[in-house]
């Protein structure tokens, strides 16, 4: 796409939709858009700014608008208000895009484990907790010690205001597992592919069989019992076309269901040609067939375009199966790539430690930049130079091309925001 920063940073971005361009100003979270001028007449009204002329009045107002604040994250890694727990990496499923099914160990945090990263959350002074037990492997494989933390959180956390999240495949649930998640208040996050075939051949069980018909009925018995829940799916090759089909399926079978997760697979070899540029086109079409539902359609490129920050996220506190803290969960043990560079702590069964040198060298590479060309980009506040797992693991080629979607998606999103697609024609 092309692009150009005429200082300031305000850029004058070629839209999708023919003659047309989007003058953008992420700071002022201001933009608009002006057909058949050219970029060059553009450029000169910005240099101009005594241009009487509707437009240079427009421009100067533009320019004199105060810049929006960045969302600047907070102290890195040990946040104190959220800890995320990787209780083990044990899974019933084999799901074919896994990005754990290399590195998966054997081991299963401890109770006493748990107990002192609970305690050192709770103890801290946030006014708010949060905790979360995610995948790696699935949750609900030690449910005997889910429970076991959950009623402990419950139990310790007096006055606090504390949230509770559990990612799960949702197979190994049951109708007093469900009541027990309604009781204790839990919010369950699905991972499930939504539409029965797509499901089955991308989330199987490791025998083969597909999982669909079980996640179903786990799903209808989380609505039964008002347990929060939502959707998250990742989109491959193979349901990439299905978008919109999956919005239409969720829409007449979960109408309490009013924000669904759609996620671009994370993998190497991915090109704007082989799978990005369908991504963009058929989630713009789910997206037009979600809002009709009166469902907001997520995808985290897009969501980036809400808010002005100055990295892509600031690290986790995220305690492994071992006991290992990592910035990230998705390096969880010794096998993963970058797990030396993002481990920064332990916790064991004495406490909780945290390498105070090893935390400043993880933040440094949050801070740190892949591309010469971040600093120059219209997207710099919105991507913040990309997940910082990505960064440090992929290829120049892998890297490049996600960047370049990533920009194409941005546009995209300014382009609906501006009604373009419904007033031009591309």
């Amino acid at each position: 796409m092309k692009y150009r920063n005429i200082g300031n940073d305000i850029f004058l971005l070629e839209s999708h939709c023919k003659n047309t361009n989007i003058v953008y100003a992420p700071l002022k979270k201001k933009m608009f858009y002006t057909k058949d001028v050219s970029v060059d007449e553009l450029e000169k009204s910005f240099n101009n700014l005594d241009d009487k002329t509707e437009l240079g009045k427009r421009i100067k107002d533009f320019v004199a608008s105060p810049n929006a604040k960045i969302s600047k994250h907070p102290g890195f890694g040990v946040r104190k208000d959220h800890a995320v727990f990787l209780l083990t990496e044990a899974c019933n499923l084999a799901c074919v895009y896994c990005y754990a099914s290399e590195q998966h160990s054997t081991d299963t945090l401890t109770k006493e484990k748990l107990k002192n990263t609970i305690d050192f959350v709770l103890n801290s002074d946030s006014k708010r907790k949060h905790f979360s037990f995610i995948g790696g492997g699935e949750p609900c494989v030690k449910w005997d010690l889910l429970v076991w933390a959950v009623e402990y959180i419950r139990e310790k956390q007096g006055n606090t205001k504390v949230s509770i999240g559990v990612t799960s495949n949702t197979t190994l649930l049951n109708e007093e597992r469900v009541k027990w998640l309604a009781k204790n208040r839990v919010h369950v996050g699905c991972s499930f592919d939504i539409l029965p075939e797509i499901q089955d051949a991308q989330r199987p069980y490791a025998s083969g069989k597909g999982s669909f018909a079980d996640v179903k009925k786990s799903i209808g018995l989380l609505a039964k019992n008002k347990v929060g829940f939502g959707f998250r799916s990742t989109i491959t090759h193979l349901a990439v076309e299905k978008m919109p089909e999956m919005v239409e399926y969720v829409a007449e079978n979960y109408p309490q269901i009013k924000q669904i997760h759609f996620e671009h697979v994370s993998a190497h070899g991915l090109t704007w040609d082989n799978y990005y540029k369908d991504f963009m086109t058929y989630f713009f079409k789910a997206k037009k067939v979600a809002a009709a539902k009166n469902i907001y359609l997520k995808n985290s490129t897009i969501t980036s375009v809400k808010t002005l920050r100055n990295r892509f996220c600031g690290g986790e506190f995220c305690v492994t199966s071992t006991g290992d803290i990592v910035s990230c969960h998705r390096v969880s043990n010794d096998k993963a790539a970058a797990f030396e560079r993002f481990k920064y702590g332990v916790v064991n069964e004495e406490g909780v430690f945290v390498d105070e040198d090893r935390a400043k060298a993880v933040n440094a590479l949050y801070e740190k930049k892949r591309l010469e060309q971040c600093e120059s980009c219209f997207a710099k506040y919105h991507c913040a130079s990309q997940c910082n797992n990505n960064k440090l693991t992929y290829s120049e080629e892998d890297f490049s091309e996600l960047c370049n979607f990533t920009k194409e998606m941005i546009l995209r999103e300014l382009e609906d925001k501006s009604n373009l697609e419904e007033n031009n024609d591309f």
